[in-house]
């Protein structure tokens, strides 16, 4: 079972690094609105990141904290979408990702605060940035 838990260890960290590398790109990409770029990029990222899911470890709060990080993903490529190729209905399905991601931050601080068992602050981003 430790060897299992190893190897899951290290999966998702290679697939951290990797989906945070493509999201600084997909970032650059948008910057210089390089529109075929943004789409290649924006689907190798939510495939990672998706990926990423089934190799984290399944407590409450760290689900809820990647859940509110996917969605800050969904958030981040819709908005691209809305904004380098004008599809309008891009724009209220970046702002639903954009509320749910705050609203599963703010359950996971939330559960975490009134936890009389101490939580740990874990979860894809936050881990990789040591918050």
């Amino acid at each position: 079972m430790m060897r299992v838990t190893m190897n899951k260890a290290r999966v998702l960290s290679a697939l951290v690094t990797v989906y945070t590398a493509l999201w600084f790109t997909l970032d650059g990409a948008w910057f210089f609105k390089w529109h075929v770029a943004t789409v290649v990029i924006s689907l190798l990222l939510v495939a990672f990141a998706f990926s990423a899911l089934f190799f984290m470890r399944r407590t409450r709060h760290a689900i809820l904290l990647s859940a509110a990080e996917f969605s800050w993903i969904l958030f981040n490529v819709f908005w691209i979408r809305f904004d380098l190729a004008e599809v309008a209905w891009c724009e209220p399905v970046a702002i639903c990702f954009l509320i749910s991601g705050l609203l599963c931050l703010a359950i996971a601080i939330g559960l975490r605060t009134l936890s009389k068992v101490p939580q740990p602050f874990d979860s894809f981003l936050f881990r990789r940035l040591k918050l």
